[in-house]
C-alpha cells in the first residue's frame, strides 16, 4: 500500500511539474525578440528537467525493493514512457520539417532577383 502511494504521489508531482512547465514558459510577458525567447526555453527546460528527474523516481520507486502488483510498476513507468514518447515525436517532427529553416538560403541571405547598381565613385581625373 506504500508503495501504492509513493508511486501514486510521484506521478501527480511528474503531472504538476509538466503542467507548470507549459503555464510557466508562456506566462512569460516581454517583446518578441531573442531575449524573450530564450526566457521561455530556460523555464520550460527547467522544469521539464524537474519532471524528468520525477519520472526517474517514480520508475525506481515502482521496482526497487520487494515484488510490487502490476497496477504500481506500470503507474511507475508511465512518466518515464510519456517523456520519452514526447521526445521521440519531437524529434519525428524536427526530422520530417522541411530544410527550409536550416538551408544555405536561411544563412547566406536570400538570393538576389536583380544585379546590384554600380556604387563606384567616379574618379576625379576624368578616367
Amino acid at each position: 500500500m506504500l508503495a501504492r502511494l509513493i508511486t501514486l504521489g510521484l506521478l501527480l508531482l511528474w503531472v504538476i511539474a509538466v503542467a507548470l512547465s507549459y503555464a510557466l514558459s508562456t506566462a512569460l510577458d516581454g517583446p518578441r525578440n531573442l531575449e524573450t525567447g530564450f526566457k521561455r526555453l530556460d523555464t520550460l527546460l527547467l522544469w521539464q528537467a524537474v519532471a524528468f528527474v520525477i519520472a526517474l523516481a517514480a520508475m525506481v520507486a515502482a521496482w526497487a525493493g520487494r515484488p510490487r502488483p502490476r497496477i504500481v510498476r506500470l503507474l511507475g513507468f508511465a512518466p518515464i514512457t510519456l517523456t520519452a514518447v514526447a521526445i521521440l515525436a519531437l524529434v519525428v517532427v524536427l526530422s520530417l520539417e522541411p530544410q527550409s529553416l536550416t538551408g544555405p538560403s536561411a544563412v547566406g541571405g536570400a538570393v538576389p532577383t536583380a544585379p546590384a547598381p554600380d556604387l563606384s565613385v567616379p574618379s576625379s581625373d576624368g578616367s
